[in-house]
């Protein structure tokens, strides 16, 4: 047998014969006299997986009698651990579940009359290396597998959370990353024009890829788009980032805070003892070296002073994990050390917010009332654990634009450095650095958190080392931060380098009543918030330099159908500032005045009163007023009315497939049509288009269109709007089902993707990545669309499973785990092939016609011997082959021809067939 538990391999054959047939004969044992069928539960951990079965043993009351002993029947136990059961042409059985795959050669197991093919409770221990107890109190026999005690099991005072288990990848079919890759392409295009502006256009082109484990990016900008000769290079980059190491070539950001804007060169990251921090950073950010130098958590020991005998367990309040517990010997001291602090890994055992307790049991004792101790701490960003470090090396040129050229020109002063950033001690991280760009200059950091007190410090420094620096720069820079945060009630943050400081202080002297003092090189403000009753708050606060009082108020609030949010503002130079929101039934008021400009909109929504929802349509009424720039004494206003549209996501993005402003204006500067339409409906295209003949200060015509489209080419194309430039340092997988028509594990040219009763946002429910749900690696909802669904992931190899309850209803699918390679900038398909899965049922019988119990039924096909299915008959004969394919079968009982023999499924086969056998 063998076992693929966690990365252990064990060979557990036991030197047993593989039998005739592909099956093997089974053995009767004699159980001990004193057994007897008794009804019991069967539980996995602490979750009822079988309110109710028989199994051979025996009880006296107060505990189990020879429990190793007791018989329970092998299909309670293979349901009860969620294992499904596929026969082998060695006549072994492979047991699978998301957890573990076990090889099992049924001959080891014995046969009961009454029960058919059973495990004992020795068997189960050893075989399938489970351990299993039974409890008395709740008359069930408890499973506890080591997969549910790491995601927790439930304790006296908690659930324990064990060490996180190694993913199973050995064995698996494994899915490369493409090497070289065309991903995806985005063109935007933007016209603008009108009056007696030339009509001008404008866009960007930008391209993703593949290429050997990392992703290349480039972006044109194209200065005029009917002139190639004016499309200029943005930016290019080739990116691979790796948990320890990343290397970056092209056009990149500096690590030092002076670097230029367009600097162009070779970088290198590499850290030691860490990994960083899984970023959904937005597509315009690419790579950020001082980002990869960070830590995804920190790792702390917890300790202190308690009474001898006391049980102290330190307990993660999210979910009420207990991480460890620890019985304090003479010495009075406990510690739990390397304890992590927030993972932004998603997948890798991080909880977001790491938030622990200290519970302390008085002389060892769970059912006593523990004294709580706070055992809070957090991520500093930019600190490392004690003894991990990481390097940074760097080197290139300034890229220099020119009007004629596509690439421009590098300057011929080379400029790069390197950092180094160490975990000195768990409170303090220490960094230093050199680099040249024109001058050479030192660098120089620290970041402090001690672990008993409420305080960071962080500080950062350059210094220059060439006397030969500008008149306005400054030989010595630095800025430093220093917060310090007792509790939710109290937060005081001092910010200063070397031309300012900053203070910002809060304190909420109770749930009712704030007290403010904020200070930079400006002014100094002193305030008070005082929140009367609920929906209604008033501040009043004193500027230093201004000599004068500010403040204001907010109401909010609802009367029936009346809702109002209100707010009030006069400042220290005497302007007053308001906004005025309300909503009466289909009715709403927004007035708004703010720096001397009025703001005043009237809209009505038409409701579909069987629904009681708005339909999308309005008509509204704006008013604008402002002073004239040229003649203070007189005022520009405009008055527009008009129909609006915005219709409701049908992809559950939150952005409105369709919005249509339709309006007509009269004002000081004449009349005419404000019209705009917003869309991502028309062939993939993002669109927004502007055309007006009147604005609050002019009466010149103008129109706008911007239209963006993005393409994802590989592994298939698919035109539809896909913020697609998260690539560059994102990849992803997309799985794509398909009805496999001829059974070859292929897709063919006429074997589309299956999506059918698949929706968009139940489609992460088809598959799991690292053995959980893919919400807990993603930051967003699998993309549904009609070649595959697509999902983002950072770069890794993970272990992929479809879950067979996510598949459509009466398919299956021959091939469900794969270790699959993910690079960014591309997605790596996963082809699922699904058949149809029949049920096969029916009573086996001797000659006589009598049922025959615990006998095991095989279906062989004949035309691919290895694929076949198994049941063992229960007590009364009956048999039940799940997941049968299209085709010719031999059925054979206990390795012996059946009658009839053969079995032949068509394609337009009932999903349940009921066949009657006999040996």
């Amino acid at each position: 047998m063998l076992f693929l538990l966690g990365a252990e391999v064990v060979d557990a054959q036991q030197d047993s014969e593989p039998a005739d047939n592909g099956a093997t004969e089974t053995t009767s044992e004699t159980f001990p006299a004193s057994f007897d069928l008794i009804p019991v539960g069967i539980k996995l951990g602490d979750r009822t997986a079988n309110p109710g079965t028989l199994v051979r043993g025996s009880e006296n009351g107060i505990q189990a009698i020879d429990f190793s002993n007791w018989a329970i029947a092998y299909n309670d136990v293979l349901k009860a651990l969620q294992f499904t059961a596929t026969p082998l042409a060695d006549g072994t059985i492979e047991l699978r579940s998301p957890a573990a795959v076990i090889r099992l050669d049924p001959s080891l197991l014995d046969t009961d009359p009454q029960l058919g093919l059973v495990f004992t409770v020795t068997q189960i221990r050893d075989l399938l290396q489970i351990p299993v107890e039974f409890d008395i109190s709740e008359y069930a026999i408890v499973l506890t597998p080591e997969w549910l005690r790491a995601s927790g099991s439930l304790g006296l005072t908690g659930r324990y959370s064990l060490p996180e288990r190694p993913i199973v990848l050995e064995g698996l079919p494994r899915i490369e990353a493409p090497n070289l890759s065309f991903s995806a392409i985005g063109q935007e295009v933007r016209v603008t024009g009108g009056g007696d502006r030339p009509t001008e256009y404008e866009g960007d082109l930008v391209g993703i890829g593949t290429f050997f484990g990392g992703s290349w990016y480039s972006k044109i900008d194209q200065r005029d788009l009917t002139d190639p000769r004016s499309w200029q290079l943005e930016e290019f980059q080739y990116l691979r980032q790796t948990p320890s190491t990343d290397y970056v070539i092209g056009d990149q950001r500096t690590f030092w805070p002076e670097g230029s804007g367009r600097y162009t060169g070779v970088s290198i990251v590499r850290r030691f003892g860490f990994q960083p921090p899984t970023e959904f950073t937005n597509a315009s950010d690419g790579f950020n070296p001082q980002q990869r130098l960070n830590s995804d958590r920190l790792e702390r020991d917890i300790r202190g002073r308690a009474e001898p005998g006391t049980l102290v367990q330190l307990v993660n309040k999210n979910g009420n994990l207990i991480v460890g517990e620890q019985l304090v010997d003479q010495s009075g001291i406990y510690r739990f050390e390397n304890i992590p602090s927030a993972s932004t890994n998603k997948g890798r055992g991080g909880i977001a917010g790491n938030r622990y307790e200290l519970r302390l049991y008085p002389n060892g004792q769970l059912s006593a009332f523990p004294e709580i101790r706070a055992a809070e701490f957090s991520s500093l960003p930019g600190q490392l654990s004690k003894g991990t470090s990481a390097l940074l090396l760097s080197a290139g040129f300034e890229r220099l634009r020119q009007a004629d050229t596509f690439f421009g020109s590098l300057s011929n002063d080379l400029q790069g450095g390197f950092a180094y950033r160490w975990g000195a001690t768990d409170n303090l991280t220490l960094g230093t650095g050199l680099f040249y760009d024109g001058q050479l200059k030192g660098l120089g950091e620290f970041f402090f958190q001690p672990g008993r007190l409420p305080l960071r410090i962080t500080g950062a420094a350059t210094f220059n080392s060439d006397e030969q620096r500008g008149e306005q720069q400054s030989d010595f820079r630095y800025d430093l931060n220093v917060r310090f945060n007792p509790g939710q009630r109290f937060d005081f943050e001092f910010d200063k380098d070397e031309l300012s400081e900053r203070i910002r202080t809060r304190w909420d002297v109770s749930d009712k009543f704030r007290l403010a003092f904020n200070s930079n090189s400006s002014d100094q403000i002193a305030q008070a918030t005082w929140r009367l009753f609920p929906g209604f708050s008033t501040r009043v606060g004193w500027s230093f330099n201004n000599k004068a009082l500010e403040g204001g108020f907010d109401l909010s609030g609802a009367l029936g159908d009346l809702l109002i949010r209100n707010s009030v503002t006069f400042s220290a130079d005497q302007s007053l500032d308001w906004r005025l929101f309300s909503r009466y039934q289909n009715l709403t008021l927004d007035h708004r005045l703010r720096d001397r400009q009025i703001a005043t909109e009237v809209e009505y929504f038409f409701r579909n009163p069987e629904a009681l929802v708005d339909t999308g349509h309005s008509v509204f009424a704006r008013y604008q007023s402002s002073p004239n720039e040229d003649n203070e004494a007189r005022t520009n206003e405009l008055l527009v009315a008009g129909w609006r549209y915005e219709a409701n996501s049908t992809v559950g993005d939150r952005l409105s497939d369709w919005i249509v402003d339709l309006g007509y204006g009269v004002g000081t500067q004449g009349a005419g049509w404000q019209i705009a339409v917003t869309t991502n409906q028309l062939l993939g295209l993002n669109l927004t288009a502007r055309y007006q003949d009147i604005s609050l200060t002019g009466n010149e015509s103008s129109f706008s269109l911007l239209i963006g489209s993005d393409a994802i080419l590989s592994p298939n194309f698919s035109l539809k709007p896909s913020r697609f430039e998260r690539l560059r340092t994102e990849g992803g997988i997309v799985v794509i089902p398909f009805i496999d028509a001829n059974r070859n594990g292929v897709q063919d040219e006429t074997e589309t993707a299956y999506l059918q009763g698949i929706e968009a946002e139940t489609a992460d429910f088809l598959f799991l990545i690292n053995e959980q749900p893919i919400n807990r690696f993603s930051e967003y909802e699998p993309d549904l669309r009609r070649r595959g669904i697509f999902v983002r992931l950072p770069p890794d190899t993970y272990r992929f499973d479809v879950d067979p309850a996510g598949l459509p209803l009466g398919w299956q699918t021959t091939q469900s785990a794969f270790a699959v390679e993910v690079s960014a900038g591309s997605y790596t398909p996963i082809y699922v092939p699904l058949t149809r899965a029949y049920i096969v049922a029916g009573t086996v019988v001797n000659a006589q016609g009598k049922p025959l119990g615990g006998v095991r039924v095989e279906a062989v096909n004949q035309n691919n011997p290895q694929e076949r299915s198994l049941s063992v008959t229960n007590g009364a004969g009956i048999y039940y082959l799940e997941s049968v394919g299209t085709g010719v079968y031999d059925l054979f009982i206990d390795g012996k021809p059946a009658k009839p023999g053969q079995l032949r499924i068509e394609i337009d086969a009932e999903e349940f067939t009921e066949l009657d056998l006999r040996l």
